[in-house]
């Protein structure tokens, strides 16, 4: 029976946690609300990954954001070059955190989505350079999904910069 369901009934650690204490070695293939991710695993080791907006780490990282989404593993397949060197358990507890201190951001974010700028509430804030290309790009209407690209963030990079701007008053998330 193939191990497949959604992320509503169970955390991707679970999941994970099921691949490799069981040694598997093929693809977990998650369908979140940002796009479809790949997830590889060698004898049970993470070793690649990809998503919308990035491949690696970074991909990895990017999965932990997703809040609902289906899920299936895939066995049989050939695996792509490894281009994760870190450990599984390393990805799975940097995930959990990157989840647990971004969740609420996270959620409100939806690829087609906008970002609405909300004006200067103080000059002597100090931006950095991403937070004002987004700034920028929001007030030129562009979604997400485009700001991400021309960014060139992949999603966690992006709720943590949003996050930012968010607390400092500069946007509101969904206008």
């Amino acid at each position: 029976m193939p191990l497949q369901g959604n992320l509503a009934d169970f955390n991707l650690e679970e999941v994970i946690q099921t691949i490799t204490q069981g040694k598997k070695s093929g693809k977990l293939e998650v369908l979140g609300r940002m796009g479809v991710y790949g997830i590889f695993f060698e004898n049970g080791k993470i070793i690649h990954a990809f998503g919308p907006f990035a491949i690696g780490e970074d991909a990895a990282m990017d999965v932990f954001l997703e809040d609902g989404g289906s899920f299936v593993f895939k066995q049989n397949l050939i695996l792509p070059p490894q281009t994760i060197k870190k450990d599984t358990m390393d990805i799975m507890m940097e995930g959990i955190a990157l989840r647990e201190n971004f969740k609420e951001v996270a959620a409100k974010v939806k690829k087609e989505g906008k970002i609405a700028p909300l004006g200067v509430n103080s000059g002597l804030l100090e931006l950095k350079e991403n937070e004002w290309k987004i700034i920028k790009l929001a007030l030129e209407g562009k979604s997400i999904r485009e700001i991400m690209e021309m960014c060139n963030i992949c999603f966690f990079q992006f709720v943590i910069l949003l996050k930012s701007l968010e607390e400092k008053g500069f946007v509101k998330i969904g206008g």
